[in-house]
């Protein structure tokens, strides 16, 4: 059915005007009167947005998710992480990271347990010379 309309005639705007009969009306102003982009006598716009919006709605849809969202939050990823750590993949980074953390865990447990074991030598120690001491 929009074959029939070739070629188009599309006249944008954001401005909102008063037609003929003093209705509110967006459209544009000129000398000989008001083009009205939501009529179909004056303008093509209704019937190609119509089209659009009624039959490319999933490719919109897909686009959307696929390029503008995952760009938005590749985007908003590297403000958090910063630009200098994001060197790879976020998800890789994370990964990286839960790595890195494990790593100082395990460090950590071991530093614990260095300290634990000389505390037991050193009161060991301190019982064995306070054995001697009451065995004279």
């Amino acid at each position: 059915w929009m074959r029939e309309q070739l070629p188009f005639a599309v006249v944008g705007s954001n401005v909102m005007t008063e037609d003929a009969e003093g209705k509110k009306v967006r459209g544009r102003q000129y000398p000989w009167g008001v083009v009205n982009i939501e009529d179909r006598n004056h303008c093509d716009f209704s019937p190609l947005r119509s089209l659009l919006l009624s039959h490319h709605m999933q490719d919109l849809k897909d686009v959307t998710n696929a390029v503008h969202y995952e760009n938005y939050r590749r985007k908003k990823l590297t403000e958090m992480m910063g630009e200098d750590q994001l060197r790879s993949h976020p998800l890789a980074q994370i990964e990286l990271e839960e790595r890195e953390h494990g790593e100082k865990v395990m460090r950590m447990e071991e530093e614990m347990e260095d300290v634990f074991r000389k505390k037991i030598e050193e009161k060991e120690e301190r019982i064995r010379m306070q054995e001697e001491k009451e065995e004279r």
